[in-house]
């Protein structure tokens, strides 16, 4: 570990979840209006789907991937899980459970366990990107210097 901090520190790119925190929130001021002078439930109601979507987008932010010292530190939405240099196998890059355009990490632990690390990026924008973490995580693992 650095004296100033972890050695990695991977997050979700801000870019996607800024923009769709952008739109839904345009697309809630344009529904608020009519809704509200026309006494509409249906779109209350769909108002009401929207602004969930936005909470899970706004938790989302949340993710990060933290690995300092010999400890690995996965925070998601609503856990956080920790293991140690030791406990892990190998890091791989996988496709998402959603779409197979979507990329993200996996990794292998020596109890058999394959976790994804919920950190994607789309397959067309931004494969240099989760190739770079993917080499720092194993650099990480083998103990050698990280340069991400």
């Amino acid at each position: 570990m650095t004296p100033t901090g972890p050695a990695i520190v991977i997050r979700r790119p801000r870019a996607g979840l800024i923009l769709m925190g952008t739109w839904i929130g345009f697309v809630c001021l344009l529904i608020v209006p009519g809704a509200v002078k026309e006494h509409d439930s249906g779109r209350l109601v769909f108002l009401s789907v929207l602004l969930t979507w936005l909470v899970m987008i706004v938790l989302s932010a949340r993710d990060r991937i933290t690995a300092a010292g010999d400890t690995l530190i996965y925070r998601s939405r609503f856990r956080t899980q920790s293991w140690h240099r030791g406990e892990i196998l190998a890091f791989t890059i996988a496709t998402g459970p959603l779409s197979h355009r979507t990329l993200q990490i996996a990794m292998h632990t020596t109890d058999c366990q394959c976790v994804p690390l919920a950190i994607t990026v789309t397959f067309w924008s931004r494969t240099n990107r989760i190739e770079c973490w993917h080499s720092a995580l194993e650099d990480w693992l083998a103990g050698e210097p990280v340069t991400l």
